[in-house]
């Protein structure tokens, strides 16, 4: 039996821990059974009476699973702070990576702008046991309590946030660039009450109490897709951890010139070079490409990925090799695969090596290419953003160049190699019309059917190329970005769900009018008629009549109307601002 203090903790902590994840049945019965009826509490003494002969460490499971899943309040809520004086330690490893000591930070910062209450973060080697525990990320203590995220890149994001009596465990995958413990620690914020909607400290929601509790939690967590980038959100820590956005890197820029220089090699060797990109199918092109891969891999064990993009141009090498090859994807597909055979003799860690599927290369290859391990296709998505993938195409819109049919086929056929990874979704309408800077643009539930059809498709990659907006795309765009991230975690999610939620935490007893306001624009766009392809959407005076314009203008004045919170009018006042150039927009492309 352990013999001091700290041990005994972690004994007990142990005990209850290994009871939470080997009591399936309790679970199931106690699922059956989340809601209590009088019926349901005149069984308790039964129900106590079959568990007596069972093993402590079950009853003990029954008492943490029911109390937090159902209407039994056996166990108590762990008090971290109280009085605004820390109760409980943030506990991480001696030799925690630079992602879990940023996760326990914020969490340590947010908690106290919440509470006044500063909680210590301590290494788990100097951790005494007198105070409650929240462990963030891995750990040995974690270890011995049965607790085992994965700290492997490889393995994808995963977080689990689970608490006893005395404990509380924020832990998810950490290992390279991932970041899961961060996850774990905002989704505990956000289920205190906590929101991030936007960089500026305006759009971000955390409730002040002297107090605060954590009711018992058992939560496993795993996204549908394995990278979640947004431009215009990466760049903001709290946004990407609590939007849950990040994971592998997965590049895909243009490549091909700083992998082979025309300035380096062009002039004693111009048989190298097409008009636009080095030529797909010359052997020493691809023997310069191979050696710095080869270096870059033999100064990292594996799980390196290469970007192997095109230039941004639709030339390419007209030469007798690269026609007798095929179209220009299937010379792409030859060009990826060969590489990657030469680095496999050398290599056999994991690397990835990444490519776009667009413009001249949108089209799947002719003659089907299948592609070796390692090599990735990325499709980018040049259908038509008013309507979801999934919807019949009206053969007004099938005539035209870019469309979804023609997106669906291409897809089909880039599965045909085993190399459709991801997509590249293009959000930046404002790139060739102007007026969409200033004009908001959510599409949420399209969005959502997008990303259902692509992970039932296999795509398990997602990048949102986000920009062209007027400022830094907050507040006109945080709708679409938002929604869009939730759903890249949890495609089961509804777009009414999502804002509806969020709009409670923004504003309160203004929630009903901003969350009309929001929908206003949503449904607008829903029922436009006009097609838009690539990365364009319709005129917005096609999409937004004067009707909505007023509407939209009405609901504005209601929610302002509706509360006297100086934070929730604010918002409402930043969203009036938004709103009132987009009017002006509108109204100028009308006259």
């Amino acid at each position: 039996m352990p013999n001091d203090k700290r041990e005994l903790k972690i004994f007990k902590m142990s005990r209850i821990s290994s009871g939470i994840r080997h009591s399936g049945f309790l679970c199931h019965w106690v699922l059956r059974h989340s809601q209590v009826s009088d019926h349901e509490e005149r069984m308790l003494p039964s129900i106590r009476a079959y568990l007596s002969g069972i093993h402590v460490r079950l009853i003990l499971t029954f008492v943490c699973i029911v109390s937090g899943l159902s209407g039994f309040a056996f166990a108590q809520p762990l008090v971290i702070v109280s009085d605004a004086q820390a109760r409980a330690v943030i506990v991480v490893a001696d030799n925690a990576p630079a992602s879990t000591k940023t996760a326990a930070g914020h969490l340590q910062t947010i908690i106290a702008q919440m509470s006044g209450g500063q909680l210590p973060i301590q290494a788990e080697s100097a951790y005494d046991g007198s105070r409650p525990a929240i462990l963030v990320g891995m750990s040995s203590v974690a270890s011995r309590m049965d607790i085992n995220v994965a700290q492997d890149p490889e393995a994808g994001d995963q977080y689990i946030v689970r608490s006893g009596d005395d404990w509380l465990a924020l832990i998810g995958n950490d290992g390279g660039r991932l970041c899961g413990s961060a996850y774990a620690v905002y989704d505990l914020l956000q289920r205190l009450g906590c929101g991030w909607y936007g960089p500026d400290p305006v759009w971000h929601v955390i409730p002040e109490s002297p107090d605060v509790t954590v009711s018992p939690l058992n939560v496993h967590e795993r996204p549908d897709f394995a990278v979640r980038h947004i431009w215009m959100v990466d760049p903001h820590p709290p946004l990407r951890f609590a939007w849950r956005l990040g994971a592998l890197w997965i590049p895909m820029h243009h490549n091909l010139d700083a992998l082979v220089p025309p300035a380096e090699y062009k002039e004693a060797h111009p048989e190298w070079f097409g008009l636009g990109q080095p030529c797909l199918t010359e052997p020493a092109v691809r023997q310069v490409i191979v050696e710095k891969f080869r270096t870059e891999l033999d100064a990292q064990e594996g799980g390196l990925s290469f970007s192997l993009a095109a230039n941004d141009s639709d030339e390419f090498c007209e030469c007798d090799r690269c026609r007798a090859a095929g179209n220009v994807s299937a010379r792409q597909m030859q060009f990826a695969n060969n590489i990657a055979r030469q680095l496999h003799e050398t290599h056999l860690g994991p690397f990835r090596l990444c490519f776009l599927a667009y413009w001249v290369t949108h089209a799947p290859p002719e003659p089907m290419v299948e592609a070796e391990p390692g090599v990735i296709v990325v499709i980018v998505n040049e259908g038509n953003h008013v309507r979801p993938l999934d919807e019949p195409v009206p053969p007004e819109h099938a005539r035209l160049g870019r469309n979804n049919l023609r997106e669906r086929r291409a897809m089909a056929g880039w599965m045909k190699t085993g190399a459709l990874r991801g997509v590249y979704e293009w959000w930046i309408p404002g790139c060739s019309d102007g007026n969409w800077r200033s004009v908001p643009w959510y599409s949420g539930e399209t969005a959502l059917r997008n990303l259902r059809y692509w992970k039932a498709h296999g795509i398990r990659y997602l990048t949102y190329e986000t920009a062209y907006e007027n400022g830094n795309g907050f507040p006109i765009r945080w709708p679409l970005y938002y929604v869009g991230a939730r759903g890249a975690w949890n495609t089961d999610l509804t777009s009414g769900r999502i804002m509806t939620a969020a709009c409670e935490k923004l504003y309160g007893s203004a929630a009903a009018h901003m969350f009309e306001f929001y929908r206003i624009f949503e449904l607008a766009m829903a029922v436009c008629n006009e097609p838009g392809g690539n990365w364009n959407l319709p005129n917005p005076e096609k999409v937004y009549s004067p009707n909505v314009g007023a509407d939209a203008t009405a609901h504005l004045q209601r929610a302002a109307q509706a509360t006297d919170d100086p934070k929730a009018l604010a918002r409402i006042a930043e969203e009036q601002k938004m709103w009132d150039e987009a009017h002006r927009t509108l109204a100028n492309l009308r006259f």
